[in-house]
């Protein structure tokens, strides 16, 4: 049997999604791990993702807590100083953002609608939840997001993700609604999160430093935002969406 090598290599950062439940909701984490791919017969280079942790907390579990737990996992030798934290504070108030700054977590803040832009207004992430699951869901179709087959919570995940349903109303905007009833998206928005966090031009250029992120990293984001499907088009599909991979906890 032979062996595969894998052409990828990891940049050395995470980006992490916290999703913070409300009082009937779980709050959920997912961490990617980004990769570039350098195709050499394609002549491109194409940002990649692996999905290393997945994890669900306690249902009604108080804040102060998750904030505990997700500064433990942030401050471990793997992901301390390497890893990109977003959080969805929709619904629960920009005053959460600042228990995790408190604790010199650097969150970056994002509250999610159903509208069309991207925009940012007091160092606040604003983007359409379209954006968020349609990119997590285009990288997966692509085999651009591989997501571990050993996550405790991986089936969770992708009953999530078939059941996750979005509907545009005549005014434009989006609503969001499950298949089944009593069904849950936080381990879903967590990881579409923390994908969507590591396909911003803001964040590589933090990676690289603006005089030395690659060009071609760059043009590629600014093709995504102008057309999320473009990339698409050209890419073909070249491994499992699923792999064996360890996760991070």
């Amino acid at each position: 049997m032979e062996l595969y090598e894998d052409p990828r290599q990891s940049v050395g950062f995470f980006v992490m999604g916290l999703d913070l439940g409300q009082a009937a909701d779980y709050s959920a984490c997912s961490v990617v791990e980004i990769f570039q791919n350098d195709d050499e017969e394609r002549k491109k280079t194409y940002i990649e993702y692996d999905l290393r942790l997945l994890r669900r907390f306690e249902l009604g579990l108080p804040y102060p807590t998750v904030c505990d737990e997700v500064e433990r996992m942030l401050t471990t030798p793997l992901l301390a100083g390497k890893t990109f934290l977003g959080i969805d504070i929709c619904g629960v108030g920009a005053g959460i953002a600042d228990m995790f700054r408190e604790r010199d977590l650097r969150p970056i803040a994002i509250r999610s609608h159903g509208g069309n832009n991207v925009t940012v207004v007091e160092s606040e992430f604003r983007m359409p939840k379209r954006d968020m699951i349609g990119r997590m869901r285009m990288l997966f179709q692509q085999g651009r997001l591989r997501i571990s087959s050993k996550l405790r919570d991986v089936e969770i995940f992708k009953t999530e993700l078939r059941n996750f349903r979005m509907k545009i109303s005549q005014s434009g905007h989006d609503t969001y609604e499950h298949h089944r009833a009593n069904m849950h998206d936080d381990l879903l928005i967590s990881a579409g999160m923390a994908c969507w966090l590591g396909m911003r031009e803001e964040i590589w250029r933090t990676i690289y430093g603006d005089e030395e992120t690659p060009p071609e990293l760059l043009e590629m984001m600014r093709q995504i935002d102008a057309d999320p499907l473009a990339d698409e088009r050209e890419l073909r599909r070249r491994q499992s969406p699923t792999y064996d991979g360890r996760p991070i906890f």
